[in-house]
């Protein structure tokens, strides 16, 4: 789902499983050269597919783009962050990784699960990520 929500960010075939593949094992070598091996779980994926929000986070970095981490509501405020002026979100519901799109002005939801993009009015998106930032 990683792959799926950083395409559906970027609206085009950025990048493929081999690319996440390829930053997941530099991750994993650096930290393990950190660590010295210690105390590493599964690394920055898991076998099933799953990759990590770091990956993610390489990955736009290396296209210019820059990804912030926000555990809950609260800390937009204390971030000075304003919904309505962003562009985009990267959420994770469930380990599931997806995206919120700003485009022309109206905001969707780019979940690979839903059989089509959902439309949000700007309140139902604040509502719906803080829900998710809850559970």
């Amino acid at each position: 789902c990683a792959l799926h929500c950083l395409n559906n960010l970027l609206q085009g075939p950025y990048f493929d499983e081999t690319c996440l593949r390829e930053v997941t094992k530099e991750l994993d070598q650096q930290e393990q050269e950190l660590t010295e091996g210690l105390g590493l779980d599964e690394g920055n994926a898991r076998t099933d597919g799953y990759f990590n929000v770091q990956v993610m986070q390489v990955l736009l970095a290396r296209l210019g783009l820059e990804m912030e981490l926000f555990r809950n509501p609260s800390s937009w405020a204390t971030a000075g962050l304003d919904p309505s002026e962003e562009v985009a979100f990267i959420l994770n519901r469930r380990l599931h990784w997806f995206t919120a799109l700003k485009v022309r002005g109206q905001w969707f939801d780019l979940n690979s699960r839903l059989r089509h993009p959902q439309r949000y009015a700007l309140q139902d998106l604040r509502d719906h990520m803080s829900g998710f930032m809850s559970e």
